[in-house]
């Protein structure tokens, strides 16, 4: 099932007041392990409002900035809650829209590179190096999809950051997993998974970052790939609008051929 031609995102202030992102035509873009993406567009949004808390009893007419957030506000204006999300605040379009804005590596990379950009790679390596199923690849693809919600933070950051982050993590992805139907591919295909999101690490470390002659443990034994230039002229001018739109494609391609081959099983 193709995405709409031009997708209108509306963000949200938390007072409620809506502030309509205008959808802006570009040029067609070309991405490099995925087709030429359709349909390209970009958005030029006015900034979101705040709204101030009400002053505290006893203090007059000081304000405070509101505190005690513990949702956040999507890039379609929908509030998703960071303690207990639900499936239903949750779709595709707003995963991609996040990941294809939020920089792999803390920004450290030589151009702009996105984890949408990533999660396509990573099932292009899941297809060609493991062939996994389409179940498989959906679920590579996604397997990155709960950064949409808490970002993503490098590895060594998690690890300082410890067990609350970790929480955090998790319970996105079980979230993000159950929304669509991803909890047995996960598990089926956890180990191939890994190993390709590994060879894109190693791929990504290659090309994209400065060299270093400190190792990576988590690289050891692990070599790029050679089928693909993160640094080729398609790559590097691809606006982040067809990294979101070839993410939505893939995904909604991957997910039509699950529904008919439930049908054609009977399911």
């Amino acid at each position: 099932m193709a995405p709409p031609r031009h997708l209108a995102f509306a963000a949200a202030g938390i007072d409620g007041r809506i502030a309509q992102c205008q959808s802006v035509r570009h040029e067609r873009g070309t991405a490099c392990v995925v087709p030429t993406p359709i349909g390209l567009t970009s958005q030029s949004c006015t900034p979101n409002s705040w709204r101030l808390a009400e002053p505290s009893r006893g203090i007059g007419a000081a304000l405070q900035f509101q505190t005690d957030m513990t949702w956040i506000t999507t890039a379609t204006g929908n509030e998703v809650s960071l303690l207990h999300p639900q499936p239903g605040s949750i779709n595709l379009r707003t995963i991609a829209h996040h990941l294809s804005l939020i920089n792999r590596f803390t920004g450290a990379t030589c151009r702009p590179y996105s984890v949408a950009e990533h999660s396509l790679l990573v099932c292009k390596i899941a297809e060609l190096e493991f062939q996994l199923d389409l179940h498989g690849l959906f679920a590579a693809l996604m397997h990155d999809a709960h950064e949409a919600f808490v970002n993503d933070l490098a590895s060594p950051v998690k690890d300082e950051v410890g067990a609350p982050w970790h929480t955090l993590e998790s319970r996105f992805a079980r979230v993000i997993r159950n929304s669509f139907a991803l909890n047995v591919a996960s598990t089926t295909h956890a180990k191939a998974i890994k190993q390709a999101d590994l060879i894109a690490l190693a791929t990504e470390r290659a090309q994209l970052l400065p060299s270093s002659a400190t190792p990576w443990p988590a690289l050891a034994g692990v070599q790029p790939v050679r089928w693909v230039n993160l640094m080729s002229p398609a790559c590097r001018t691809t606006p982040w609008t067809a990294w979101r739109n070839a993410f939505i494609e893939r995904a909604d391609a991957l997910d039509f051929q699950r529904q008919q081959l439930a049908r054609q099983l009977g399911h």
